[in-house]
């Protein structure tokens, strides 16, 4: 669960590390890509045609970006 509702994960692995990126419907606007750390993760969060999606791994900052701009293509 993410914010208190149930969604999708897709799970990909990166140079030993493991990236989820969860995934559920929204009806709001797309939105750039927000990161942050916490707890040694790295996430980014966005919203794109109708889906709001947020990836989360301990992978390099660089490599999670790279997904996450493969993703919004």
């Amino acid at each position: 669960m993410v914010r208190g509702r149930t969604v999708a994960v897709l799970v990909y692995a990166r140079r030993r590390h493991v990236i989820n990126v969860f995934v559920w419907p929204t009806t709001e606007a797309d939105s750039e890509p927000v990161s942050g750390t916490d707890l040694g993760y790295h996430w980014n969060y966005w919203r794109k045609a109708g889906m709001e999606m947020c990836a989360v791994s301990d992978v390099a900052t660089d490599d999670l970006a790279e997904l996450q701009r493969l993703f919004s293509q």
